[in-house]
């Protein structure tokens, strides 16, 4: 949806246009999709690129919002380790476009 640009705030889905969902989705071991938009909630999971499952259904909150987690693929990345402070950098860079929006960066 926000790579459509069909999301309200626009800016977002530009946004994840550019660190590229898509890609996002084929290089992860499993990625799960949280989002509510317009009184529906829709819930994805996706693993190694395919859809595992997809659910969508009415909200009964009208509150936005739109939570990704995913675990990278060590075939792919091996033991690649990102550096953390360069994570934080680009949420800082995120969190001045759009001062609004709330996201957190955990470590696990």
């Amino acid at each position: 949806m926000a790579c459509k640009n069909e999301k309200k705030h626009l800016e977002v889905g530009q946004e994840y246009c550019l660190l590229g969902i898509a890609t996002i989705n084929a290089v992860s071991e499993r990625c799960e999709l949280n989002t509510i938009w317009n009184k529906q909630k829709g819930y994805f999971i996706f693993e190694k690129g395919n859809t595992f499952l997809r659910e969508i259904s009415s909200a009964e909150t009208s509150q936005n919002f739109t939570r990704i987690s995913f675990e990278m693929s060590k075939v792919i990345f091996g033991d690649l380790k990102f550096e953390w402070e360069d994570l934080q950098l680009k949420l800082s860079s995120l969190k001045e476009k759009l001062p609004q929006l709330k996201m957190e960066l955990y470590k696990l």
